[in-house]
């Protein structure tokens, strides 16, 4: 094997993660040897993708969970 390459992914959210599950895979395909390191400034990864358990239910939120812009979503809250 060749040597050992190294990636720095910035960014934990769901772009930087696909981004660095892909570099693995590839690599795995062509039998080459990488390390990757991924870089998120929040304490969790995930980036605005988030799952909470509130009185008794489960909330999913996201950076397009709830936008003014789509009235069906505040008609279905009403």
């Amino acid at each position: 094997m060749a040597e050992r390459k190294r990636l720095v992914v910035v960014g934990g959210g769901v772009t930087g993660l696909a981004a660095a599950h892909a570099a693995l895979a590839r690599a795995r395909e062509l039998r080459r040897d990488l390390a990757i390191t991924v870089i998120e400034e929040m304490p969790r990864f995930g980036g605005n993708i988030v799952t909470a358990r509130a009185g008794g239910f489960l909330l999913d939120g996201g950076a397009d969970s709830w936008v003014a812009s789509k009235p069906h979503a505040s008609a279905l809250a009403r």
